[in-house]
């Protein structure tokens, strides 16, 4: 069952909505689904001289796991390429970069600043890499999605 909280919203609908919506497969596919927060661990890998977590979440289905997160980085250097490890809910083992990928943006002052979110195979981690407005704290909100190796 997915909720409300989940993100399942419709714009016709107004005030507190409390429903669970079944999930229906007819083939019998789907036999894991699991969704929690952890506690995310970030590597300051480039150009970054702090970072935070805001929150971290995941929903796992099957072998296909989805992370949704919120983090602070401020960089040392603006305009300058920078990466963040940010550690896996479930551990796989990548093989190359593709085998994550997502998402991220950030709004510093008045720029939007995006970011990628690609496999580490060095370090089984997911990366956020996007080239610094400033040297002012960027907070980014994004999603990746991989699959357990």
């Amino acid at each position: 069952f997915f909720q409300a909280e989940d993100g399942i919203r419709d714009k016709l609908v107004t005030g507190v909505q409390t429903c669970a919506l079944p999930i229906c497969v007819s083939d019998g596919a789907v036999n894991h689904i699991y969704g929690a927060t952890y506690t995310a661990s970030l590597t300051n890998a480039t150009n970054v001289s702090s970072s935070s977590l805001v929150r971290s979440r995941y929903m796992r289905i099957n072998n296909i796991v989805v992370v949704g997160f919120a983090v602070t980085v401020t960089p040392t250097s603006g305009s300058a390429a920078t990466v963040l490890g940010i550690s896996l809910p479930v551990a796989s083992d990548f093989t190359n970069g593709g085998d994550a990928n997502g998402a991220a943006n950030a709004l510093v002052s008045t720029t939007l600043v995006g970011a990628t979110c690609l496999a580490s195979v060095a370090s089984d981690y997911i990366t956020l890499s996007f080239t610094s407005a400033n040297t002012s704290a960027h907070t980014f909100y994004g999603t990746a999605v991989y699959t357990v190796q």
